[in-house]
């Protein structure tokens, strides 16, 4: 026979100067059976993926995150720090945009002159000047046409492509007692 001794899991064992052979193979043997006794550990839990749970709870909260940041944060910051002390808050930025609109179209350049109000207006003169008087608008075009449009940007059903300005003549007591005679 030879020295070395099979296991059972059919390694070779050399044999140790101090112990016999029959010892060796007997706890070779008994290793498969103390592994037996002692107690399993509990099994992995089998995790199962699952792409279209994943997509959804990613698009969920995407778009959580969406509604927070777009909607209800520049809500809370308006209605908290904003809107309690809004002129302060906001007097820097309208400054800035006043500062850059005059730059921009060089309003800042412009020279600018007092005009002396004449208080010598007279009957005589209007009398003079009854054509220029009587064609004097009152109302402007320009901003009324568009104030005009503002309003009905909110009610479409209605859409102004002019403003035209209607002279109404004043009845006065002095025209009236003309027109009788």
């Amino acid at each position: 026979m030879s020295d070395r001794v099979w296991s059972v899991r059919q390694s070779p064992i050399a044999p140790s100067p101090r112990q016999p052979v029959s010892t060796i193979a007997t706890r070779e043997a008994a290793r498969p059976i103390l592994r037996s006794l002692q107690p399993a550990p509990p099994p992995k839990p089998k995790l199962r993926f699952n792409p279209y749970v994943s997509l959804f709870s990613a698009l969920l909260l995407y778009a959580l995150i969406a509604i927070l940041f777009r909607g209800l944060l520049p809500l809370a910051v308006q209605r908290l720090v904003v809107q309690p002390n809004e002129l302060l808050r906001e007097q820097p930025f309208i400054e800035r945009t006043i500062a850059a609109t005059r730059n921009a179209f060089e309003l800042d350049e412009i020279d600018t002159q007092n005009f002396e109000v004449q208080d010598n207006l007279s009957l005589e003169t209007l009398d003079r000047n009854d054509l220029t008087i009587r064609n004097i608008r009152l109302w402007d075009t320009r901003p009324l046409l568009q104030t005009n449009r503002q309003l009905q940007r909110f009610r479409p059903y209605y859409e102004f492509p002019g403003a035209d300005i209607d002279r109404y003549t004043l009845s006065t007591p002095a025209a009236a007692n003309s027109s009788k005679s």
